[in-house]
Protein backbone atom coordinates (compact mmCIF):
# COMPACT_ATOMS: atom_id res chain seq x y z
CA UNK A 1 0.00 0.00 0.00
CA UNK A 2 1.28 3.43 -0.69
CA UNK A 3 0.24 7.09 0.01
CA UNK A 4 0.81 10.64 -0.68
CA UNK A 5 -0.15 13.69 1.20
CA UNK A 6 -0.35 16.99 -0.62
CA UNK A 7 -1.26 20.49 -0.33
CA UNK A 8 -2.14 22.85 -3.28
CA UNK A 9 -3.94 26.25 -3.19
CA UNK A 10 -7.62 26.49 -5.61
CA UNK A 11 -7.18 28.55 -8.15
CA UNK A 12 -9.93 30.58 -6.90
CA UNK A 13 -12.49 30.44 -4.39
CA UNK A 14 -14.48 27.72 -5.09
CA UNK A 15 -18.49 28.13 -4.81
CA UNK A 16 -20.14 25.03 -3.13
CA UNK A 17 -21.48 23.96 -6.67
CA UNK A 18 -18.05 23.41 -7.88
CA UNK A 19 -17.31 21.79 -4.68
CA UNK A 20 -19.92 19.54 -5.17
CA UNK A 21 -18.95 18.53 -8.81
CA UNK A 22 -15.24 18.15 -7.71
CA UNK A 23 -17.40 15.69 -5.06
CA UNK A 24 -19.12 13.67 -7.37
CA UNK A 25 -16.24 13.64 -9.96
CA UNK A 26 -13.88 12.72 -7.84
CA UNK A 27 -15.31 10.06 -6.02
CA UNK A 28 -16.08 7.97 -8.84
CA UNK A 29 -12.80 8.31 -10.41
CA UNK A 30 -10.93 7.26 -6.68
CA UNK A 31 -13.50 4.23 -6.72
CA UNK A 32 -12.67 2.78 -9.61
CA UNK A 33 -8.87 3.48 -9.42
CA UNK A 34 -9.34 1.92 -6.12
CA UNK A 35 -8.17 5.10 -4.00
CA UNK A 36 -9.23 5.44 -0.65
CA UNK A 37 -8.31 9.34 1.15
CA UNK A 38 -9.68 11.88 1.98
CA UNK A 39 -9.55 15.72 0.19
CA UNK A 40 -10.36 18.78 2.10
CA UNK A 41 -10.99 22.04 1.17
CA UNK A 42 -11.02 25.48 3.65
CA UNK A 43 -10.28 28.85 2.59
CA UNK A 44 -9.03 28.43 -0.76
CA UNK A 45 -6.49 25.48 0.62
CA UNK A 46 -6.87 21.81 -0.31
CA UNK A 47 -4.57 18.89 1.18
CA UNK A 48 -5.64 15.42 0.50
CA UNK A 49 -3.99 11.71 1.11
CA UNK A 50 -4.49 9.55 -1.47
CA UNK A 51 -4.26 5.70 -0.94
CA UNK A 52 -3.92 2.33 -3.22
CA UNK A 53 -1.30 0.70 -5.04
CA UNK A 54 1.46 2.68 -6.07
CA UNK A 55 0.81 3.82 -9.41
CA UNK A 56 -2.63 4.68 -9.47
CA UNK A 57 -1.40 7.42 -6.67
CA UNK A 58 1.02 8.41 -8.44
CA UNK A 59 -0.69 8.51 -11.62
CA UNK A 60 -3.84 10.51 -9.79
CA UNK A 61 -1.50 12.96 -7.81
CA UNK A 62 0.26 13.71 -11.98
CA UNK A 63 -3.46 14.13 -12.87
CA UNK A 64 -3.97 16.61 -9.88
CA UNK A 65 -0.76 18.69 -10.51
CA UNK A 66 -2.29 19.26 -13.79
CA UNK A 67 -5.80 19.50 -13.00
CA UNK A 68 -7.47 23.75 -13.42
CA UNK A 69 -8.54 23.58 -9.43
CA UNK A 70 -5.15 23.04 -8.23
CA UNK A 71 -1.99 25.59 -8.20
CA UNK A 72 1.20 25.66 -5.93
CA UNK A 73 0.98 22.32 -5.18
CA UNK A 74 3.53 20.82 -2.53
CA UNK A 75 3.71 17.33 -1.82
CA UNK A 76 4.35 17.06 1.90
CA UNK A 77 4.56 13.38 2.57
CA UNK A 78 4.35 10.02 0.54
CA UNK A 79 5.51 6.63 1.49
CA UNK A 80 4.82 3.02 1.66
CA UNK A 81 1.84 1.95 4.73
CA UNK A 82 1.24 -1.86 5.91
CA UNK A 83 -2.96 -1.14 5.00
CA UNK A 84 -5.09 1.62 4.48
CA UNK A 85 -6.07 4.77 6.67
CA UNK A 86 -9.38 5.12 5.25
CA UNK A 87 -12.12 2.87 3.92
CA UNK A 88 -13.66 4.80 1.19
CA UNK A 89 -12.81 8.21 -0.26
CA UNK A 90 -13.87 11.60 0.71
CA UNK A 91 -13.98 14.82 0.69
CA UNK A 92 -14.96 17.32 3.42
CA UNK A 93 -15.16 21.01 3.44
CA UNK A 94 -17.52 23.47 5.78
CA UNK A 95 -20.69 24.24 3.87
CA UNK A 96 -23.65 26.92 5.50
CA UNK A 97 -26.03 23.95 4.30
CA UNK A 98 -24.52 20.53 4.55
CA UNK A 99 -28.31 18.92 4.52
CA UNK A 100 -27.69 19.15 0.73
CA UNK A 101 -24.33 17.46 0.52
CA UNK A 102 -25.74 14.36 3.05
CA UNK A 103 -27.28 12.26 -0.31
CA UNK A 104 -23.73 12.53 -2.16
CA UNK A 105 -21.45 9.52 -1.44
CA UNK A 106 -18.07 10.59 -0.65
CA UNK A 107 -19.01 13.61 1.36
CA UNK A 108 -18.35 14.09 4.82
CA UNK A 109 -18.78 17.06 7.39
CA UNK A 110 -15.76 18.46 8.51
CA UNK A 111 -17.06 17.87 12.84
CA UNK A 112 -18.06 14.13 12.06
CA UNK A 113 -14.26 13.09 10.91
CA UNK A 114 -12.80 11.52 13.50
CA UNK A 115 -8.84 10.68 13.44
CA UNK A 116 -6.99 8.56 16.12
CA UNK A 117 -5.15 10.43 18.54
CA UNK A 118 -1.63 8.32 17.16
CA UNK A 119 -1.52 8.26 13.52
CA UNK A 120 0.33 5.70 11.36
CA UNK A 121 2.13 8.24 9.29
CA UNK A 122 3.36 11.83 9.14
CA UNK A 123 1.12 12.21 6.67
CA UNK A 124 -2.17 11.82 8.80
CA UNK A 125 -0.87 13.41 11.19
CA UNK A 126 -0.68 16.84 8.68
CA UNK A 127 -4.76 15.93 7.92
CA UNK A 128 -5.42 16.36 11.60
CA UNK A 129 -3.73 19.62 11.44
CA UNK A 130 -5.50 20.98 8.54
CA UNK A 131 -8.68 19.43 9.95
CA UNK A 132 -8.63 21.70 13.34
CA UNK A 133 -8.05 24.79 11.47
CA UNK A 134 -11.14 24.22 8.80
CA UNK A 135 -13.25 23.64 11.73
CA UNK A 136 -12.19 26.79 13.73
CA UNK A 137 -13.21 28.42 10.03
CA UNK A 138 -16.50 27.20 9.84
CA UNK A 139 -17.98 29.99 8.88
CA UNK A 140 -16.60 33.93 7.41
CA UNK A 141 -19.42 35.88 8.92
CA UNK A 142 -18.26 34.23 12.45
CA UNK A 143 -14.59 37.17 12.11
CA UNK A 144 -12.39 34.64 10.62
CA UNK A 145 -10.87 35.77 7.40
CA UNK A 146 -9.56 33.15 4.37
CA UNK A 147 -6.20 35.84 4.63
CA UNK A 148 -6.00 34.39 8.53
CA UNK A 149 -6.52 30.94 8.33
CA UNK A 150 -4.33 30.73 5.25
CA UNK A 151 -1.68 32.33 7.33
CA UNK A 152 -2.45 30.31 9.82
CA UNK A 153 -1.97 27.27 7.94
CA UNK A 154 1.36 28.32 5.87
CA UNK A 155 2.74 29.38 8.70
CA UNK A 156 2.29 25.52 10.80
CA UNK A 157 4.22 24.14 7.87
CA UNK A 158 7.06 26.57 7.99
Amino acid sequence: MYYIVYVSASTRLLTENELKAILIENELKNRQNDITGLLLYSAGIFMQVLEGNRVSVEETYQLIRKDIWHKDVIKLSEGNCWDRFFTDWYMSFNTRYPQSFAAYKGFAEPSSILLPAKTPTPGIELLKIFLEGSLLFNDVYKGVTVGAVRSKFYRTFQ
